[in-house]
């Protein structure tokens, strides 16, 4: 995808949306609930390939999915739904770890030009 704001032109100021990280791809569809299988592999996600306005959209749309992950923490901490969030809260924090790198990177390479 050239550009990410591209894709959420083609849906109006009040629709819910999310931004779905499968496969090495950015995907934006209308908001629904989400399930396990939405997080597919933040790792393969290509960063090099954005621009830092896309890298800030996307880390406030990370950290924006952290909340609400971290809001539908199951009760029974011993429950494969609770491990199974766990898992999708620490994709998610390393995934905005790596924007975070990212959009130092791009800094640091602005500040040496």
């Amino acid at each position: 995808m050239d550009n990410l704001r591209d894709e959420l032109k083609k849906f109006s100021d009040s629709d819910a949306v999310r931004i779905l990280f499968k496969s090495g791809e950015v995907k934006v569809e209308p908001y629904e609930p989400l399930t396990a299988d939405d997080i597919d592999d933040f790792d393969s996600m290509n960063l090099d390939e954005m621009n830092a306005d896309d890298l800030e959209f996307m880390l406030n749309q990370a950290e924006d999915l952290l909340d609400e992950l971290e809001e539908e923490e199951p009760e029974d901490e011993e429950s494969e739904e609770h491990d199974l969030w766990e898992a999708r809260i620490s994709e998610t924090e390393d995934f905005i770890d790596r924007l975070r790198d990212r959009l130092d990177d791009l800094e640091d390479e602005d500040e040496n030009d």
